[in-house]
């Protein structure tokens, strides 16, 4: 049991890198015309919630507007991929709804993990702050590493047969 719980503790740390150090996810929408659509968007992970400020003039914003859900993928993209197969990433399905309550004090943090971009696109009247709390997810730490994710409660749970060792 110990050692399952350190390991289960590596892979905590695995997801917990993956949602505070990278910047960029993709987003992933079903446009007007019933399509799938993929785009890349600056994020912060706050409050076990994704943030993302968005131009009303996107398309993947015209989705988040009028649905209420979505899928978001992680990945370290400054990690050199020694095998792309085994690339670690984070996956989740996402409520979305529009902050206006701690609009402030989100874009205060995305400021500072993101850059000062930030404090220019604030001054621009199409953007929105968008709120997508994860209801389930996956981890992929490498192969035969996958895990389902409680966002709730921040556990994973091993997929498939348990490791050796």
């Amino acid at each position: 049991m110990m050692s399952e719980t350190i390991q289960l503790s590596k892979y905590q740390n695995v997801l917990q890198q993956l949602l505070e150090k990278s910047a960029v996810l993709s987003l992933a929408v079903i446009n007007e015309q019933q399509e799938p659509e993929a785009s890349l968007v600056p994020f912060l992970y706050d409050s076990d919630c994704f943030w993302v400020f968005v131009s009303q003039l996107s398309g993947h914003t015209q989705h988040l507007l009028k649905a209420p859900n979505v899928s978001v993928l992680i990945f370290n993209t400054e990690e050199k991929m020694k095998n792309p197969f085994a690339i670690q990433r984070v996956s989740a399905s996402c409520q979305v709804s529009i902050e206006r309550e701690r609009r402030d004090e989100i874009l205060d943090r995305m400021t500072q993990k993101l850059g000062e971009t930030v404090s220019l696109l604030r001054q621009l009247g199409d953007f929105h702050l968008f709120k997508l709390a994860p209801n389930n997810g996956r981890l992929i730490a490498g192969f035969g590493q996958a895990f389902d994710i409680d966002f709730t409660a921040m556990t994973l749970e091993h997929i498939g047969k348990p490791e050796n060792g």
